[in-house]
């Protein structure tokens, strides 16, 4: 048993679990406009904030990629500079 009426939908199911977390969060507790927050809830906010998290992730992911190819040249530079000529 999920811990809801039987009568709970799966997609209200998600809606109440959503708003148990967000009633959760320090920052919605102590807001004074809480309908801020409402937006969030929203299928289009679900869908923003994933796509938001999306492009996030993929910038993480490039900085990452530029970071060790950088490590590697300068490994490359000095086992290179300790070679002795």
């Amino acid at each position: 048993m999920n811990g809801f009426p039987h009568s709970v939908s799966s997609h209200e199911e998600a809606h109440l679990r959503i708003l148990k977390i967000v009633e959760a969060a320090p920052e919605f507790r102590r807001a004074e406009n809480k309908l801020q927050y409402l937006y969030l809830l929203t299928p289009k906010g679900i869908g923003e904030k994933v796509r938001m998290t999306r492009a996030y992730l993929a910038r993480k992911e490039a900085e990452y990629e530029a970071l060790q190819a950088e490590i590697q040249a300068l490994k490359r530079e000095m086992t290179s500079a300790n070679e002795p000529h």
